[in-house]
């Protein structure tokens, strides 16, 4: 064997090894996170990275040969030494290059933008039918298809089980957590139930599938079809209750209690209702482009998650006549929102995770997405903590939001 031969098969290796070894680079850093919520990743690109790092190996091939080979080699349109080493040089940084550029779209596809985050969390089991996830002070309840699983959130004691409640009530789809006595608010296909916290019999104060609820420290709200009723906390009677008709089939409700205002979410519209001695007048509305799935209401802002539309940002400074800030369709699905008061969201967005966006502007702002917790169904935040409910675990998680 010459040494040409062999510098030319040293040459081919090296290319193979190039090919190999730049993917097994690009998933160790692409393994690496920032570490603190708040600071956006400073990530090279790979294109750049790998690119180097062709025109490194590839250089060093360029080298051997040049040592172990002759001026002329073989024949062909590039046998020269000088042709064969810029060929070697200009192929190993392409290769490089497209590697990089390869995992930078990836990269893009996954992350919309942002960096990506480990949030720290604390978990409890939650049961596989789970659905909803409500919350206030230091109760923290989770509905499904087999009644309220109740826990205990305190900063000493983290996140332990205390009771089951509404057992026999199947299929629950909204639930709130009443302001004061705890009392549980729960909508079902079945009817709405109020159920006392510790124990005692529910009872059902509307028959029909409601499907959502909301409550304030003096009354609850649930929607029944197109309907949004109320009814004080010590209600006992079933019965139709005063309300009304919003003309759509209502899924979401959400009190800004500061306000007064009470927002229903139907099919391609946001209602701002107002309650009227023991009933609720219409004072607002604005059109959003999907079905309404949930809300949450910070300040003068409403979350409004679309599905598969995105989220909707709602100014509501006027609740007569509220806008649509701005709306984001970085994720396929977005099951949940909640707004905090640094003016950023999280968005349950399913099996994609939960993102993090900067959402006190005109526009939202991707500032990273966690992927570890799980697929991301629900999302409710109170006071220090908020609330994830991962059906990819069956879990219930808690994360420290102080510092977002």
């Amino acid at each position: 064997m010459t040494g040409a031969t062999a510098a030319r098969r040293a040459l081919l290796g090296t290319f193979a090894a190039l090919t190999l070894a730049l993917p097994v680079a690009s998933s160790v850093a692409a393994a690496q996170a920032p570490a603190r919520l708040a600071v956006q990743e400073r990530r090279t690109p790979r294109r750049i990275i790998f690119t180097l790092v062709g025109l490194a190996v590839s250089g060093a091939a360029a080298g051997a040969f040049a040592l172990a080979g002759d001026d002329r080699n073989g024949t062909g349109a590039c046998s020269d030494r000088a042709c064969v080493i810029s060929v070697t040089v200009v192929g190993g940084a392409l290769i490089g290059y497209m590697i990089g550029r390869e995992f930078d779209e990836l990269h893009s596809i996954r992350y919309r933008g942002g960096a990506p985050l480990t949030i720290p969390s604390l978990a409890s089991d939650a049961d596989q039918s789970a659905l909803v996830v409500a919350a206030r002070d230091t109760l923290v309840a989770v509905g499904g298809g087999n009644g309220v699983r109740l826990y205990a959130s305190t900063p000493t004691g983290g996140l332990r089980p205390l009771a089951r409640r509404g057992g026999g009530v199947r299929g629950i789809g909204a639930l709130d957590v009443v302001p004061g006595p705890g009392a549980l608010a729960v909508g079902s296909p079945a009817g709405f139930y109020l159920f006392p916290p510790a124990t005692g019999p529910g009872v059902l104060l509307r028959e029909g599938s409601a499907q959502a609820v909301t409550s304030d420290a003096n009354r609850t709200y649930f929607a029944v079809g197109s309907r949004v009723e109320t009814a004080p906390i010590g209600a006992d009677t079933t019965r139709t209750w005063p309300g009304v008709d919003v003309g759509s089939t209502v899924f979401a409700l959400a009190v800004d209690a500061g306000r007064g205002i009470v927002w229903a979410g139907g099919d391609s519209v946001l209602v701002a209702l107002r309650p009227e001695g023991d009933s609720l007048a219409i004072v607002g509305r604005v059109a959003v482009d999907g079905i309404v799935r949930r809300l949450d209401v910070e300040g003068t802002r409403v979350g409004v998650a679309l599905a598969e539309r995105g989220l909707a940002m709602i100014d509501a400074r006027d609740a007569a006549a509220p806008t649509v800030a701005w709306t984001w369709s970085g994720t396929r699905f977005v099951y949940d929102v909640a707004l905090l008061p640094s003016g950023r969201a999280m968005v349950g967005a399913g099996s994609d995770g939960l993102y993090l966006l900067d959402a006190g502007g005109s526009e939202a702002r991707v500032l990273g997405l966690s992927r570890d917790l799980g697929f991301v169904a629900a999302i409710v935040a109170r006071g220090r903590y908020a609330y994830v409910l991962d059906r990819t675990g069956d879990q219930l998680r808690r994360i420290d939001i102080s510092e977002f």
